[in-house]
């Protein structure tokens, strides 16, 4: 590695929960690896993430955050296997917007009760493990499973599965609604995944709930949820293209009318994952951090940009 000296710009709101850390873990590596012309797949970044999260930060964080910035895909969500980290980009229709609200309440997630949140997950999986000695994960938990043996478990615990069960197959039905341009039936799962979060694994927060009941009645808006680990932080609306601009406005305002807090929101775009851009010389193709050659016309090696 050479030495470098870096200049570190972005719009991410800090402490929101919207990936402002993983996004500065792989820009800077990307960045790093393109200066030493070191090749790098996205899976390989991502995981390289999210040890600066598990080792040096100590939130116990999986790799999903990673993943999506690093495998992303312009007009698309992707549907991520965290287990083989395979990741399968999945058109959103171009009739939709994302509508990100900022609550104006930070959360600060090594300090929250997020890793307490994994172990009571763990101490489930442990519970289960006893009717089922193959069940690596709770993903490997099915419903029906959960329904006979949940009383192995604590109340906690229980609520604690049941949210990561059935959020698994909210994943599922969301992808494959999108697969179908059901964008009504992703509002719907949206909504009902933050009830789940707010219900069974407690990690919203009064504004939070107050944002989504605003989004959830404005019109054109398909579903709401929190997004990132809870306990404040942020709102991912799903909204019609043609109401987007008017939900915003609305939606910001009526926060600031019930809480007094400044609620901001912007209107988003699924774009490219981590990808080098050379201010002059060379490029790379978005998700591999690979040489792809010079731009006619073009001389020298300029500084990268990762953005």
């Amino acid at each position: 590695m050479p030495g470098a000296d870096l200049l570190i710009d972005g719009d991410l709101p800090i402490g929101a929960g919207l990936s402002s850390s993983a996004s500065l873990e792989l820009a800077v590596a990307a960045a790093l690896a393109a200066l030493a012309d070191y090749v790098i797949d996205g899976a390989a970044l991502a995981r390289l993430g999210q040890r600066v999260e598990n080792e040096i930060v100590g939130v116990r964080s999986g790799i999903m955050d990673q993943l999506a910035i690093a495998l992303g895909v312009a007009g698309h969500a992707l549907r991520i296997d965290c287990r083989s980290l395979a990741a399968e980009p999945v058109p959103i229709p171009s009739g939709v917007r994302i509508l990100v609200f900022d609550s104006a309440i930070p959360r600060t997630l090594a300090g929250s009760a997020y890793n307490q949140r994994r172990s009571d997950c763990e101490a489930a999986l442990k519970a289960l493990q006893a009717v089922d000695p193959n069940l690596q994960t709770l993903r490997d938990v099915t419903a029906d499973l959960l329904s006979k043996e949940g009383w192995r478990l604590t109340d906690v615990q229980l609520r604690r599965a049941r949210h990561v069960v059935t959020e698994d197959q909210r994943v599922l039905d969301a992808a494959s609604a999108l697969q179908r341009g059901d964008v009504g039936r992703v509002g719907q799962l949206l909504t009902e995944s933050h009830f789940s979060l707010r219900n069974d694994y407690e990690v919203s927060s009064p504004a939070l709930d107050t944002l989504v009941d605003i989004a959830v009645h404005t019109p054109g808006v398909l579903g709401a949820r929190l997004t990132g680990a809870g306990f404040g932080g942020c709102v991912v609306a799903l909204i019609t293209a043609d109401q987007a601009d008017y939900a915003v406005m609305t939606i910001a305002e009526r926060y600031r009318q019930v809480t007094g807090l400044p609620g901001v929101g912007f209107v988003c775009a699924a774009s490219d994952g981590t990808h080098i851009r050379w201010t002059a010389g060379r490029s790379l193709t978005p998700g591999m951090l690979r040489w792809s050659g010079r731009t006619a016309g073009q001389t020298g090696n300029g500084p990268p940009v990762a953005p």
